[in-house]
């Protein structure tokens, strides 16, 4: 496969991609966390070396009870995870080149092939990111460019950046490559990869200084435009608060092993809300007044006949909170709790 731009016009395409950043700082609005809409965030993933048959059936297992987006595993466990996953919504991705990256085109491809032939609609393939440490930017093209070619639309390719790995500078360099290759998203990371702490290179920015949602908000802002899409995974994403940060800074899937994790935390924080509405209910009825919260939220439920609504703080560093609504009711027997959600 040839070569779209050589190494100094690929230096121009990453040098006025720089010059155009717009440092957006958009918040955007995550999910009910918890709810539907959220879980199908998710992509569940078990990427381990060691993962056995019967992991893999417990992966599928929980993708279906808690309604994930897809599930996402090596190669070798796709067939697998496809026949789990029949009938359901729940689609299978793999994982391509993990997690070094630095496995030849022929080997990448052949891993794309058999992955596709065997089912899998996504492709989470690790880019060649050693390559961008010296400038070898249209052989990190045609790495990429080749497993497009091998697996077009409508499968799905998604790039893996490694982006604790790179300066600001390599990950608009990969971020320029991953667009001009058809990719379809891009990745943070593989959560394997450690951090090269104190590492200086072509921009002298320190790739452990910037955080994983100011990676993510950098790599929209790379590909406005594009309909690129940005996935914030592996170790960037090990909590609720992590998962609500993230997609408030514009990330449109989570790639994780600790899903089900979130999803209890989520539940209970909303049967926290849903407890002391209870409380503030038992208040009313002995005539007290039930305004707010005493968890450090707010809100303006006053009895069981006005409704209304209570709020907890939101998860630590985020700004969604948790509110939840309460319909009125005319019979205080009833049940208060009639819908939830975040604002």
């Amino acid at each position: 496969m040839t070569t779209r731009y050589t190494d100094p016009e690929w230096v121009q395409i990453i040098r006025e991609s720089q010059e155009s950043l717009s440092d957006d700082k958009t918040i955007y609005q995550a999910p009910m966390i918890g709810s539907p809409e959220f879980a199908r965030y998710i992509d569940h993933t078990m990427v381990n070396l060691d993962a056995k048959k019967e992991h893999i059936d417990m992966l599928c297992a929980e993708a279906r009870i808690h309604g994930f987006r897809s599930v996402c595993v090596r190669h070798h466990s796709v067939s697998r995870a496809v026949k789990n996953l029949r009938g359901s919504n729940i689609i299978v991705g793999c994982v391509i080149g993990f997690h070094e990256g630095t496995q030849t085109m022929t080997e990448k491809v052949a891993e794309a092939t058999q992955a596709v032939k065997d089912g899998a609609l996504e492709l989470d393939m690790v880019l060649n990111y050693p390559l961008l440490h010296t400038g070898e930017f249209s052989a990190c093209y045609t790495d990429v460019a080749a497993v497009r070619a091998t697996a077009p639309p409508p499968t799905q390719l998604r790039v893996i950046l490694e982006t604790p790995q790179l300066t600001q500078y390599e990950i608009i360099a990969a971020c320029r490559i991953a667009a001009h290759s058809r990719a379809d998203m891009l990745c943070t990371g593989t959560g394997v990869a450690p951090t090269s702490e104190g590492v200086e290179r072509a921009n002298n920015v320190d790739v452990a200084s910037t955080s994983p949602e100011d990676n993510v908000r950098l790599m929209r802002d790379v590909v406005r435009g594009t309909g690129i899409q940005v996935k914030a995974s592996g170790s960037d994403v090990k909590s609720l608060g992590d998962a609500v940060r993230l997609i408030e800074a514009g990330a449109t899937r989570l790639g994780t092993s600790h899903g089900v994790e979130m999803m209890e935390e989520a539940r209970a924080t909303v049967q926290g809300i849903t407890h002391a509405a209870g409380m503030r209910m038992t208040m009313e009825i002995a005539g007290r007044d039930c305004g707010g919260s005493a968890d450090g939220g707010g809100g303006n439920l006053k009895s069981v006949e006005e409704g209304g609504w209570l709020e907890t703080p939101s998860p630590e560093g985020t700004r969604t909170p948790v509110r939840q609504y309460f319909s009125p009711f005319p019979n205080r027997d009833q049940r208060a709790q009639k819908s939830w959600g975040n604002i």
